[in-house]
């Protein structure tokens, strides 16, 4: 990242998608910036998520079978201070996994909010009370007392890092121990594709095409060891994917993919969290600039060198 930052000090760059929210707004205070440069923070269909093991296998403790408690992870998550701190501002909550700007998208699913109460009386609900006095959780299952002490992975980065440190001092407040669980890209994945995980950190790309969840949303993508990492999916979600894949009347497959937001919705597998932003720069010796929310996040073919800025060049 210091890297693009410098290189775009140096007007070595002509275009770039590749920073972050902390970099373009450090780089948006200075003049000399705004002068070779046009930037914005343009939006994408990307979103990141919190993903919770709803099928644990090899002796993984099912912490998350229950719908109820898939929830109070939501209430539990505080999602607006983790924008306003790791993403400066720049990204937007989301309720689902189809984003504003695709054709299928719901507006009507709200916003879960944050209530550390509602998420206490939910796990208390669903038997999860703290009976030693130690601030954890736990419950009997197979005649044992489990602690509510899940393993959250994620992939290494500063960034990430900074996100899981919030998230496991706020689920503490609910009663419940994250234990970090970093690692590397290819690890991570390794371990998603075999389900072997309580919780995860990740995120999903998209674009304005027609939606098709069967690869993350079908129950047969969790059984061959698709995409599907958290094992969601039943009868009834599944043939709302099949029918709606098959189905050509648009007016129809949007009313179909909006309830297969709401089931997922209902079910909680994910904790939706937001809609990044990329951060793009395009040096002003170009006309047409114009930022798209596809990628790459600007339309390259319309890219004009400004003669009055070759003039400007030649004359320093």
């Amino acid at each position: 990242m210091e890297s693009v930052v410098l290189a775009l000090k140096r007007e070595e760059i002509d275009v770039t998608a590749e920073l972050s929210a902390a970099a373009l707004i450090r780089l948006q205070e200075k003049n000399y910036f705004n002068e070779n440069y046009k930037s914005d923070y343009v939006g994408s269909f990307s979103y990141t998520y919190l993903g919770m093991n709803m099928r644990p296998e090899n002796g993984r403790t099912p912490y998350f079978t229950d719908k109820r408690v898939r929830r109070a992870m939501a209430h539990v998550l505080p999602v607006d201070e983790i924008i306003a701190v790791i993403a400066k501002g720049k990204a937007s909550r989301i309720a689902g996994f189809i984003q504003p700007g695709q054709l299928e998208y719901d507006p009507k699913l709200p916003l879960l909010d944050y209530d550390l109460e509602k998420a206490r009386n939910l796990l208390e609900e669903a038997g999860w009370k703290d009976t030693d006095g130690d601030n954890i959780r736990d419950k009997i299952m197979d005649g044992k007392r489990v602690p509510f002490s899940f393993g959250l992975s994620y992939m290494i980065s500063p960034v990430t890092s900074e996100m899981v440190r919030m998230i496991k001092a706020e689920f503490y407040k609910a009663g419940i121990e994250v234990r970090t669980e970093p690692m590397e890209f290819s690890v991570f994945y390794q371990n998603a594709f075999a389900h072997n995980f309580d919780a995860m950190l990740g995120s999903w790309s998209s674009s304005a095409l027609p939606e098709d969840p069967r690869q993350i949303w079908h129950s047969e993508s969790w059984a061959s060891g698709g995409s599907n990492f958290v094992g969601y999916g039943s009868a009834y979600s599944d043939s709302l994917i099949e029918v709606a894949n098959k189905e050509l009347n648009m007016a129809v497959r949007k009313e179909l993919l909006q309830e297969i937001q709401r089931t997922i919705y209902e079910e909680q597998p994910y904790v939706f969290l937001f809609n990044a932003t990329r951060k793009v720069a395009a040096h002003k010796r170009f006309k047409n600039i114009s930022f798209h929310i596809e990628r790459p996040h600007l339309q390259l073919n319309n890219l004009e060198l400004d003669s009055s800025w070759a003039k400007k060049l030649q004359n320093n």
